[in-house]
């Protein structure tokens, strides 16, 4: 059984048959922006998998939500994995 279901009263539209909820932990900095430190995903067979963040190397402004290209090691392998975080909602999501 997932950790999370879907809220029905959303304040905006998120496409959660495109996109899955992530756990983040993410440090907030005294002006009030965030940075990823950290995130768990669940993989298709739902177990879960912990990452460091080790980079960040694109951030985007959009109205509605804040889109992280995150850097991280699997294995001895770098990765990006790309972090969006809803403002108003305080939801994390990457695509599926």
């Amino acid at each position: 059984m997932p950790f999370f279901t879907q809220p029905k009263d959303t304040k905006t539209c998120i496409d959660f048959d495109r996109y899955q909820p992530v756990k983040v932990i993410f440090c907030c900095n005294a002006d009030g922006s965030i940075t990823p430190m950290r995130f768990k995903i669940t993989a298709p067979d739902e177990s879960e998998e912990t990452y460091d963040i080790t980079g960040i190397t694109q951030t985007k402004e959009y109205r509605d939500r804040i889109s992280f290209r995150c850097l991280f090691t699997s294995g001895k392998r770098q990765q990006a994995i790309m972090l969006e975080f809803y403002i108003e909602d305080h939801v994390w999501v990457t695509l599926k």
